[in-house]
């Protein structure tokens, strides 16, 4: 069992990694390491193990960001709702440019007997879903601009 938990531990192996295919090479330390996985109970081959490596250098050297991918996402998902919204509230004679005040959103009529959201397709208009997400995505951009 190793000394070290959590965050620690990865670092170690991750260093304990890279010590091996310094002192022998890579498919040595893809080997012994993909043996330690399997002693501990995960299934991992040494391609699995050099594709851990990959990963954990990408990184180590700040190639992965999950925070901002979660915050794009989150921004797509909100401008694909406030289009829905605004797209539904156009046919309704209760905002100004048929826009909804935020407080109306939970009395509007549309809104809660709407069973089934429109598809990006239905929102933009495009015959590509592609185009169609290039819209939402450039919604998105213009919503965040005007945010910050």
């Amino acid at each position: 069992m190793p000394d070290t938990y959590g965050t620690s531990n990865i670092l170690h192996q991750y260093s304990a990694f890279h010590e091996l295919e310094d002192e022998y090479d890579r498919d040595v330390a893809c080997r012994l390491t993909s043996r330690s996985f399997q002693r501990h109970g995960v299934p991992a081959e040494p391609d699995d193990v050099d594709v851990w490596d990959r990963l954990n250098t990408a990184a180590a050297q700040g190639m992965l960001d999950i925070s901002v991918e979660r915050r794009h996402g989150e921004s797509m998902a909100d401008a694909v709702v406030h289009t829905a919204l605004y797209r539904m509230s156009e046919d309704d004679d209760s905002g100004e440019d048929g826009v909804l005040a935020e407080d109306d959103y939970g009395n509007n009529d549309n809104y809660d007997e709407q069973e089934e959201w429109d598809s990006l397709s239905d929102i933009f208009g495009y015959e590509d879903d592609e185009d169609n997400e290039e819209a939402a995505l450039d919604t998105i951009l213009k919503n965040n601009e005007r945010v910050d």
